[in-house]
């Protein structure tokens, strides 16, 4: 189990995109079957929590006021089935000594509808322009050499050394205190505890409900 001492000797570097969800757009023939899914699966998970889970899932809501009825439902599905997971074994890797580095994707690609899907950072780090699931063209667009470069020096750098970092970006390790993250966007940096409480809140049942609990969609 992630956590362990054993483990703790293995270097980790993990993380997700900004719309990892919305790989899923294509298998659920388009926009408003995609709707109709995360609704299901909301409506679904918050039936299946106890009082103070429910108490926490309308905060989780509450976080995102000023967004759609979708944009909310994409997030928890992305923050249950990807984010929530991936914090929680950062969380325990780093706690237990072993050197932990997380990762945050929000550059966005060349076709708008697919936001930054799951897989969408793998074109800049193989350098392959992969295609969109729906068959429009290629997701990255050719001219982000700086970018597609930055990417591939820092995930070799880990794999040779264990440490991603390179002499222009500094990826500061992961820790449950401050949760420093390397974001990826337009301009690419570090910062701390990206999400705050929203990333908290649905720690309890995410190992439950979360991807690999049934077989959803998401």
């Amino acid at each position: 189990m992630w956590g362990d001492e054993k483990r703790a000797k293995i270097d980790l570097i993990i993380g997700s995109n900004q719309d990892e969800i919305r790989y899923f757009v294509p298998s659920e023939g388009g926009e408003e079957g995609f709707a109709d899914t995360l609704r299901w699966i909301a409506k679904r998970d918050r039936a299946l929590l106890n009082d103070q889970e429910k108490a926490m899932y309308d905060e989780f809501m509450a976080t995102m006021a000023g967004e759609s009825e979708l944009k909310k439902l994409e997030q928890y599905c992305n923050d249950i089935n990807f984010r929530a997971g991936n914090t929680d074994m950062a969380i325990r890797h780093a706690a237990a000594g072993g050197n932990t580095y997380m990762y945050f994707v929000r550059k966005p690609v060349t076709t708008p509808y697919i936001g930054v899907m799951h897989a969408a950072e793998l074109p800049y780090l193989f350098d392959n322009p992969s295609a969109d699931p729906m068959g429009s063209g290629e997701i990255v667009s050719t001219e982000d050499c700086e970018f597609r470069h930055v990417v591939k020096e820092m995930w070799t750098n880990f794999a040779r050394t264990g440490n991603p970092s390179t002499d222009k970006y500094e990826w500061k390790k992961f820790s449950g205190e401050d949760r420093q993250t390397m974001v990826f966007d337009d301009t690419i940096g570090m910062q701390k505890d990206i999400f705050g409480r929203r990333e908290d809140l649905m720690m309890s049942w995410a190992k439950r409900l979360g991807n690999g609990s049934s077989k959803r969609v998401c």
